[in-house]
């Protein structure tokens, strides 16, 4: 085996089998294990044991409650592919984690100056460990803030380590109790990312936003890569659709 997604299957997956995994698979390139559970119990070692062995793993989707350093300097080794693309969900198990230090994310990226990140929130995550765990050193390609919290500030912050690296950005937030904050980060981060290729906002925003965003991204409004609206519609609302991992 070389692809394997398993965040279709919602049971605990065990250190046990990612052994087995790696042990009987060892040119794996691409692994996803972010399934529906709601507490994983994979960890941090086991993790590393099968980044150790499958030496041409160049897409890894995991939760954060199982990465370490040590896993981000296996991915510098010399003599392994060069990893391309690391997806990195934020849960619950945050408020008991460190954070993975800005010193190891900046050796990782000297090493693999090419690496793409997905940072995922959901709303199990404590909204103080957003501000926490991104950092200007992670060169984050996707963010997904699913918080269903006030979020305007954190919009601010990864706009402003962002900008150069940025492409598609998911906002999850009930209405806000400062709409016109919201709106104006809104817009200052489509100001700024010009690299955006997809922008998905699930809360209704003022018109004028929704209009000056597509003006400014017509690619993205001829592909309909986008979920954008001033006027609310009953749930679930159908997000556009892009090219871009989910």
């Amino acid at each position: 085996l070389e692809e394997i997604d398993l965040s279709g299957i919602t049971v605990s997956f065990s250190d046990d089998l990612l052994d087995r995994l790696s042990a009987n698979h060892p040119n794996i390139k691409k692994l996803n294990i972010q399934n529906k559970v709601l507490i994983s119990k994979v960890s941090p070692t086991g993790i590393l044991r099968l980044v150790l062995r499958c030496r041409k793993l160049v897409d890894l989707r995991v939760y954060n409650c199982s990465m370490s350093e040590d896993i981000l300097l296996a991915f510098t080794e010399d003599d392994r592919a060069p990893l391309q693309h690391l997806s990195i969900t934020c849960r619950r198990e945050e408020k008991y984690k460190e954070d993975l230090s800005a010193e190891i994310w900046k050796k990782l990226t000297n090493k693999l100056p090419d690496l793409r990140v997905t940072l995922r929130f959901d709303h199990t995550c404590p909204l103080y460990k957003v501000s926490q765990v991104i950092k200007p050193e992670v060169p984050v390609w996707i963010l997904r803030l699913e918080t269903y919290t006030d979020i305007y500030n954190e919009i601010r912050l990864a706009t402003s380590y962002y900008h150069q690296t940025l492409e598609k950005l998911v906002i999850q937030t009930p209405p806000t109790r400062d709409a016109t904050e919201l709106n104006r980060s809104i817009l200052e981060m489509a100001e700024r990312c010009k690299k955006l290729r997809a922008l998905h906002v699930f809360c209704v925003l003022e018109r004028k936003t929704v209009e000056r965003v597509l003006d400014m991204f017509p690619e993205m409004k001829e592909t309909k890569s986008y979920t954008l609206k001033y006027e609310n519609e009953p749930a679930p609302w159908v997000a556009g659709r892009d090219a871009l991992p989910n």
